[in-house]
């Protein structure tokens, strides 16, 4: 019996680049764990798991496949990134988000959660999604993850966990002036 050989995380974004169904197929094995608990811990069953991975798959796949794209963090953390979007996404279309929404409120940070209230959260996510994807995974990992500083900078090769802090506030800051250019400050607070 011959076994095909892994790619190598190093390798596999020019694997992407090239359409290499070998490297679509592993980077879903490679991941479907991850998303299976994801999707099953916020009330999802197999058949959503499928979907979310196989989008969130084609999605980082054309992404890669940009010329300006940069990756700033392991391709498995940045495909979990893109799921959980794409299930929250799900979630609020089937009106499940409400106990996200709980859960999120009773565990974000101050800063985040005096300007994000019960009822301006898809908002917020709809904005978050909009950001460049460095914004994006930084803001998700510290809000949503609550990973410190130090494990944020390890992970999306920050010098240090200042230099992540710093990017954590101006990615804030865009988030918030993106917000408030759509919305009077009043909806917020």
């Amino acid at each position: 019996m011959f076994f095909k050989k892994k790619i190598k995380e190093k390798d596999m974004l020019n694997e992407l680049k090239n359409n290499s169904e070998e490297a679509l197929v592993q980077l879903y094995n490679d991941n479907y764990t991850s998303v299976r608990n994801l999707v099953f811990k916020n009330s999802g069953k197999e058949i959503d798991v499928e979907d979310v991975l196989q989008e969130a798959v084609v999605i980082v796949w054309q992404n890669v496949k940009k010329t300006d794209f940069v990756l700033t963090a392991k391709l498995s953390t940045y495909l979990y990134s893109v799921a959980r979007f794409i299930w929250l996404k799900k979630l609020k279309k089937t009106d499940k988000l409400d106990s996200w929404n709980e859960n999120l409120s009773q565990n974000s940070s101050y800063e985040f959660s005096s300007f994000v209230s019960s009822e301006n959260k898809e908002i917020i996510l709809n904005k978050i999604d909009k950001l460049d994807s460095v914004c994006k995974q930084l803001l998700v990992s510290f809000y949503f993850y609550e990973k410190d500083m130090n494990k944020i900078a390890s992970e999306m090769g920050f010098a240090n966990a200042n230099v992540a802090k710093s990017k954590k506030y101006q990615c804030f800051k865009k988030l918030q002036e993106s917000v408030l250019s759509s919305y009077s400050k009043s909806d917020f607070f």
